[in-house]
């Protein structure tokens, strides 16, 4: 090698070790000095990239974020009608947010559930009990998602009765037809029902039309949904996509009442699953009816079902499943679980809702 080939590489890697003592927002500020400094500082944020939460309980002190993490989504799971931007413990996450991370192209939503949210990745605490906390104060649950590589999470959401990116550009329902999963909320009132089935009435369609029929989707009813901007603004519908090469699979079920006993479900459920790949990465999203809520029966054979597996989501009034879509003659193309599901429905009361993602976390790769 030259001398200055070698100057050039060690130089590379001396910069490279200044900036992994840098936190995310740094290192997006150092990005705009020069490309050398900007493909460094990606390939840094690359590695850091992840998917994380946070629980916060009324009146607790907030601990530090993960500063080397720079979300591109977070989503804010919350009670009482409360958001992230005005109640006391939400104010306080809101303001650690923007002082750890470079937040102006995120994308910060707030769900909120008048009962309890629930999160279990520590042990057995995975319902955050929010009927015993001050409604002007609940609970929090965070989740921050950075940019994985090869995993592409993206939203859309309603605006003015249309079906819209971040941007407020239409969104493009052929795309989102193509998506490996979708988390659906919507909110509590008739019109957001509407546009739920108006939404689900036109991916079908499109699916149908290019004999795609495994499209899997999973969620419920929330009291609200917030954008949060400089003024918040309410959405009707949110949605949650995942897709790309290193998403390995999405599971999607359903559990309706009088079905079939909740334990046999769950059997067959993990079976259809199966194990961790190896070098993956699995989350699960949960949407319980509320009439469910005393003996958190469903949480807890969950756990033991899939065990070592974090799980997110609420207490909902009405649950959103699909598992794969009519191809015009009313028949299936999908396996589906055995929750007695119609398919003519999307959906649900009594009802538990899941959607399990299987990533690959890998290195981003670079020119």
């Amino acid at each position: 090698m030259s001398e200055s080939g070698s100057y050039v590489l060690n130089e590379y890697f001396i910069v490279k070790l200044i900036f992994s003592y840098l936190p995310s927002k740094d290192l997006i500020s150092a990005s705009k000095v020069c490309r050398n400094w900007k493909d460094i500082a990606s390939r840094l944020l690359s590695e850091y990239a992840d998917i994380q939460s946070y629980v916060f309980n009324n009146n607790e002190i907030v601990p530090s974020f993960n500063d080397k993490l720079s979300p591109n989504i977070i989503l804010d799971f919350s009670g009482y009608r409360s958001s992230i931007s005005n109640s006391k413990t939400g104010k306080r996450l809101l303001d650690l947010l923007h002082e750890t991370y470079y937040l102006d192209d995120a994308l910060i939503y707030n769900i909120q559930a008048d009962h309890n949210i629930f999160s279990w990745e520590f042990g057995e605490k995975s319902v955050i009990g929010l009927r015993n906390c001050p409604r002007k104060d609940p609970s929090h649950l965070l989740m921050l998602f950075g940019d994985l590589p090869g995993v592409n999470i993206d939203c859309f959401q309603e605006f003015e009765k249309r079906i819209v990116k971040a941007d407020g550009s239409l969104a493009n329902l052929e795309e989102i037809s193509k998506s490996k999963g979708i988390i659906l909320f919507s909110g509590p009132r008739s019109s957001s029902s509407d546009q739920a089935q108006l939404f689900v009435d036109e991916v079908i369609e499109i699916c149908q039309s290019r004999k795609q029929f495994n499209f899997k989707l999973a969620g419920g009813i929330s009291r609200n949904i917030l954008r949060i901007e400089s003024t918040n603004r309410k959405t009707e519908l949110l949605g949650v996509t995942f897709n790309g090469e290193n998403i390995v699979s999405v599971d999607a079920d359903v559990h309706i009442s009088n079905s079939v006993v909740l334990e046999d479900f769950m059997k067959s459920f993990s079976k259809r699953v199966g194990e961790l790949p190896e070098g993956c990465i699995r989350i699960a999203f949960a949407f319980i009816c509320i009439n469910r809520y005393n003996s958190h029966r469903d949480l807890n054979l969950f756990k033991k079902s899939f065990p070592g597996i974090p799980i997110y989501g609420f207490y909902s009034y009405g649950e959103y499943y699909l598992n794969g879509i009519p191809d015009g003659s009313k028949k299936m193309k999908c396996e589906f679980g055995s929750a007695g599901f119609d398919n003519e429905r999307f959906l649900y009361t009594d009802s538990s809702s899941f959607l399990i993602v299987t990533y690959k976390k890998a290195k981003a790769t670079f020119s």
